[in-house]
């Protein structure tokens, strides 16, 4: 089988006063309804690049320094229930959820529960790998997903460094076609 396109959007053609606006419009749909709140409202850029792999959504999210909610009302909204794996690719991330903060640098990742509000912070530019996975999928084959929800996980040695190497090697694999 052919792998499903890449399907990409940047803010980079969008006139400066709309560009955020055109960014929460696209990103609030990607994988579970947000919001993004730049630091810099006036020289905010960003791009996502997605696709899709069976069940399970991918995306590659780059953006100037913001503070991104998901918060009850967008809960309330998302239509299937996600665990999002985030892994960082670059710059520094800052993740609360369910009371646990996780700050992510390249490699790291953590776990995230659509069903559940969190906020995610970066105070410089920023790059993350995401997948979507139903939760019904994931909690197949993870034994007790909920605790590990919002915990960050190295991805520098074991386990974790291979799914780090091989989803950060897919990916570059996937982007150059």
């Amino acid at each position: 089988g052919l792998m499903p396109p890449l399907e990409s959007f940047s803010t980079a053609e969008v006139p400066e006063h709309l560009r955020l606006e055109y960014w929460n419009e696209h990103t609030g749909n990607a994988f579970t309804p947000l919001v993004s709140d730049p630091l810099d409202r006036h020289a905010f850029s960003a791009r996502l690049t997605r696709t899709q792999v069976g069940d399970i959504r991918v995306a590659e999210a780059r953006s100037d320094p913001a503070v991104v909610y998901h918060s009850r009302q967008h809960v309330a909204r998302a239509r299937e229930a996600v665990y999002l794996l985030c892994l960082q690719l670059d710059g520094l991330s800052v993740t609360r959820q369910q009371g646990r903060e996780s700050v992510l640098r390249y490699g790291d990742f953590h776990l995230l529960d659509s069903s559940r509000p969190y906020q995610l912070s970066f105070q410089q530019s920023n790059r993350m790998l995401v997948l979507a996975v139903p939760q019904r999928d994931l909690a197949r084959r993870l034994a007790n997903p909920e605790s590990i929800i919002g915990l960050p996980v190295s991805g520098k040695t074991g386990i974790p460094c291979l799914l780090s190497s091989l989803l950060c090697g897919y990916w570059q694999q996937r982007r150059s076609g």
